[in-house]
């Protein structure tokens, strides 16, 4: 295995140097590494020993380290410190600039401030400010020129509008990509940049046109997971680099910075590298002081279930039919609902497998919490629209329930697609108050359901907020095993097309 990978590194290296004799700069990206140690690919121990090669490389010329971000979140470890773990482990690496996705929010803007104080390097976020000052967010930048060695490389960082909605800002405004890249690559122009670089995680179509008119001169991407849009039928123009996988990284060599750059990116599998040994030390420590807590078992699985994204944000899936029914059960309500995007596993589990507490904070690493509302059919049948109204992206707000049942028409018109809607089944009553347990972050409005917030929070059903997690944990430890099941809550008629 250490043969394998010493050639390997050595292939990559022997190739980044052959370009890089006639070079003038270097990039090193990556993103998306939101899982410290992981089996799965290489992650932070090995990027280290990639950056750290190649800076020892280009000893003579720039060097450049951006990290695109999309790792903060989620993960287990995160959802017990906020990301602060990968914040510092990135110290560690010394990156040049930290670009802020969408996952950076998960809890929110003050923890992303909390972590931009924590990190011995800049966070970049080009298109939102607060709505109060209408600055950029506190503890990061709109934009950057970096110098080294006589060259200047000028970079943003952007993110969809719809972010807004999806992660429940309260703080923040989401401005118009666009216009915000057309001003500040300008104003780094002015300011003496001789490359401008955009960082993103979602696609956005000017983003060709920007590069045809050299506006921008490259645009790099992190895996998009959006699957509502043929990402990899698009055609992209030759400086627009995606990372399309998980655990890779890119190298990027560029020539004639200050004239008409070309660039020439050599993708590297991480897991090809011998890890740090330091950057692995910090990655243990870590790992280590879960590691009791993770093992504890939970409960027997009685047959193989799976929480494959594509599978819970498209149908009935079993594991979260025991999630709300714990919510349900826990709460004492008529019904409950969640958005599948709570879920973040992604994986299949065998029959008889030991289900441990680390596979249920795997599962669901946000610190989501459970609330009670009391809601009229009316407002639940509008709830209920709205988790079906982007089926065709597979999109988080998909719903799971317990205590109803539906049908999706799925070739009908946004706002038309559910019918036979029951409650414990009966007929939905659009005047009749149902009490609801549901999620924090539904019930204050987010994924879009700003119709819950006119429901009212029922205290008495639910005095305290506790985390889904808990909720689940003690659900399974009561019935003594894991025995996930469909039993025709949902329905899905037609094609999935909008």
């Amino acid at each position: 295995m250490l043969i394998k990978q010493l050639s390997s590194f050595l292939l990559v290296l022997l190739l980044h140097t052959n370009v890089y004799a006639k070079s003038t700069a270097t990039i090193i990206y990556a993103a998306d590494l939101p899982i410290i140690g992981t089996p799965a690919h290489g992650d932070y121990a090995e990027l280290a020993t990639l950056v750290a090669n190649s800076r020892g490389s280009a000893l003579q010329q720039p060097h450049f380290f951006l990290f695109g971000g999309a790792s903060l979140a989620p993960s287990p470890l995160s959802s017990f410190d906020s990301g602060s773990h990968i914040v510092d482990i990135l110290n560690q690496l010394e990156p040049d600039v930290m670009a802020v996705t969408k996952r950076e929010f998960s809890y929110f803007e003050d923890e992303l401030t909390l972590r931009s104080y924590e990190a011995a390097f800049p966070l970049l976020l080009s298109n939102a400010v607060e709505k109060q000052t209408n600055q950029h967010l506190e503890g990061t930048y709109s934009h950057l020129v970096i110098s080294k060695q006589d060259y200047s490389i000028g970079l943003l960082s952007i993110i969809d509008p719809s972010v807004g909605e999806e992660y429940l800002l309260r703080r923040l405004i989401i401005k118009n990509p666009k216009k915000t890249v057309v001003r500040l690559s300008k104003k780094m122009r002015s300011e003496g940049a001789d490359l401008i670089v955009l960082l993103h995680s979602d696609y956005f179509p000017f983003i060709n046109e920007m590069l045809e008119a050299s506006a921008l001169d490259l645009a790099i991407q992190s895996e998009s997971k959006d699957k509502s849009i043929g990402v990899q039928s698009i055609e992209r123009h030759p400086n627009s680099v995606v990372i399309e996988t998980l655990g890779t990284a890119a190298i990027i060599d560029i020539e004639n910075i200050r004239e008409k750059p070309s660039f020439n990116v050599d993708l590297v599998e991480l897991d090809s590298l011998s890890p740090n040994p330091e950057v692995a030390s910090s990655i243990n420590r870590y790992k280590s002081r879960l590691q009791r807590q993770l093992q504890r078992p939970i409960g027997r699985t009685t047959s193989s279930f799976s929480t494959e994204r594509s599978k819970v944000r498209s149908k009935e899936n079993g594991f979260a039919n025991l999630i709300t029914d714990a919510m349900m059960h826990e709460s004492r309500t008529q019904m409950a609902l969640i958005n599948s995007g709570v879920i973040r596993g992604d994986r299949t589990y065998a029959a008889e497998q030991m289900f441990m507490f680390g596979d249920l904070l795997d599962e669901l690493p946000f610190r989501t919490r459970m609330v009670v509302l009391e809601a009229s059919g009316s407002i639940i049948k509008q709830a209920l629209e709205n988790s079906v109204s982007q089926l065709l992206g597979q999109k988080g707000r998909f719903p799971q329930v317990s205590g109803i049942s539906f049908t999706v028409v799925t070739h009908q018109a946004v706002g038309q697609r559910i019918t036979n809607l029951q409650i414990n089944g009966q007929p939905i009553q659009a005047d009749k108050l149902y009490t609801v347990a549901t999620t924090d972050y539904l019930a204050e409005g987010g994924d879009g359901f700003s119709m819950l917030k006119n429901a009212s929070r029922r205290y008495d059903k639910s005095p305290t907020m506790p985390l889904i997690s808990d909720v689940l944990a003690r659900y399974l430890s009561n019935i003594k095993g894991v025995n996930p099941y469909v039993d025709g809550r949902i329905t899905m008629l037609g094609s999935e097309t909008e």
